[in-house]
């Protein structure tokens, strides 16, 4: 079972309450109940003490204790080890070695002790070992041999982390295998170097790949990369919107590839050209995201649209001439309220959309009185 189950720490319940949601995520940890059984329960203990309420913030985890650390170091070490030791067996020896060691370990350490932080570790050894041997099999002569090289090694990536999530169910093998996919997708547009120099210096940089506008194939193909991303984390959110089981944690990370490949796109495509329209048009797209990401209550989504938001308070600070100090401040302001009011903010804006297909399948929003206890 993935390191994902098990929290850090219970969430905090109700006082009447009998198992939280950290309760739940360590059950299905445990093998006690499946994911879809958590969240039945979770539903059901929600509804009988009247409650429509989010269980807690975004899960999130990166490690659990000092312990992980201290593993993921000896992990770190080894795996660079093997490599080394590889290479006595030609340019796909690290490669192999690589991905025979992450494998094993990930037996024990992933699938046994559930830790996470060398877990994350050995997914990334994994995928970025197969992408080592793929490329030491890969030719090395012709014209486009290094974007050729390029997309064998990412399609092995890609393809090891699945194989990494189908064994392991490590929901950040998803991330990886979602970058790796993007990559192979890259490398298949530039095959065609040449090509793709001359857009580069006829656009006036390597914006202008990515410029909807110019109707360039790296633009469309990144577009499209993010909305499928969103599109799959989407459907696992929907699965569990009392966010406690491993699904939850699926979405989270395909909301993190999700989220840059859609907002980089359509931001540099507005603001290729410099104006008083351009900025209020992206003005608005960022309007539209923060209420998509508080609908969705994802704040992972905004991560990739904070750079764009810093500069837009910061503009609008200028503009109002608060100097520097107030720039920051008014930046400060933003980003605290947003992120202390969350909740409230989330509650306002779901009362105010109409009911619309999937909307009681999002995360609750609303606490109500609880009823009369049975």
């Amino acid at each position: 079972m993935p390191p994902d189950a098990a929290p850090t720490a219970p969430d905090a319940p109700p006082s009447d309450a009998v198992l939280n949601a950290g309760d739940l995520r360590a059950a299905v940890g445990a093998g006690l109940v499946t994911e879809a059984q958590a969240v039945r329960l979770a539903a059901l203990g929600q509804s009988r003490r009247g409650l429509r309420a989010r269980v807690g913030d975004e899960p999130f985890e990166l490690f659990r204790g000092l312990n992980d650390v201290f593993v993921a170091v000896g992990v770190a070490a080894l795996g660079l080890g093997l490599w080394l030791l590889g290479l006595a067996f030609g340019d796909a020896g690290p490669g192999l070695l690589g991905m025979a060691g992450s494998w094993a370990l990930a037996e024990y350490l992933t699938r046994i002790r559930r830790m996470t932080l060398p877990s994350l570790l050995l997914a990334i050894g994994f995928a970025a070992s197969a992408a080592i041997a793929a490329a030491g099999f890969a030719p090395m002569v012709g014209h486009g041999a290094l974007a050729l090289q390029g997309g064998l090694a990412s399609a092995a990536a890609g393809a090891a982390a699945i194989a990494f999530f189908l064994r392991f169910r490590l929901p950040f093998a998803l991330f990886l295998a979602a970058l790796a996919a993007y990559a192979a997708l890259m490398s298949a547009l530039i095959i065609d170097i040449d090509a793709v120099a001359i857009q580069v210096i006829e656009g006036g940089g390597i914006e202008a790949l990515f410029d909807l506008g110019a109707s360039s194939a790296f633009a469309i193909a990144t577009l499209v990369f993010g909305l499928a991303c969103f599109a799959l984390a989407l459907s696992f959110d929907l699965r569990d919107p009392h966010r406690v089981t491993r699904l939850s944690a699926c979405g989270f990370w395909l909301h993190l590839a999700a989220g840059p490949a859609i907002v980089n796109t359509v931001a540099l495509s507005l603001l290729r050209d410099p104006g008083p329209a351009s900025g209020a048009a992206m003005g608005l797209f960022l309007a539209a995201l923060a209420g998509l990401a508080l609908a969705l209550d994802r704040r992972s989504l905004l991560l990739a649209a904070a750079a764009y938001l810093a500069s837009m308070v910061w503009g609008v600070a200028q503009a109002a001439t608060l100097g520097p100090a107030g720039g920051l401040m008014l930046l400060g302001a933003a980003v605290v309220g947003l992120g202390a009011g969350w909740t409230g903010l989330r509650a306002l804006l779901m009362r105010a959309l109409p009911d619309f297909p999937g909307k009681d399948r999002l995360p609750p929003w609303t606490p109500n009185l609880p009823e009369t206890p049975l």
